[in-house]
């Protein structure tokens, strides 16, 4: 059952609330597009991609902004980092590393 906006449900937080909703849909939209730029140039520069594939990420990125830029940045960003490796100077029986 639909019923029309009254009085009561126009209190004195709607404005707020309103306004808050608006400047959280600008801040994703916005951040959207940054994270938009920073994949483009990323593709458009990565030597491990060759030119025809490069035009296809990109392609990709623009047209299905959300799913490629998941699958772009598995497949380039993050293995590109390596996990933390320890130092092999440290030896676990030192008494002064708090084992």
């Amino acid at each position: 059952m639909l019923s029309a906006v009254t009085e009561e449900d126009t209190g004195p937080d709607a404005p707020v609330f309103a306004l808050a909703s608006v400047g959280f849909f600008m801040l994703t939209g916005i951040l959207g597009v940054i994270g938009m730029i920073v994949f483009l140039m990323h593709a458009n520069k990565n030597p491990a991609i060759d030119n025809d594939s490069r035009q296809g990420w990109i392609i990709g990125i623009v047209t299905v902004q959300v799913v490629i830029p998941l699958v772009y940045y598995y497949m380039y960003i993050f293995k590109e980092q390596s996990p933390i490796k320890p130092a092999s100077d440290t030896n676990p029986s030192d008494p002064n590393l708090g084992a």
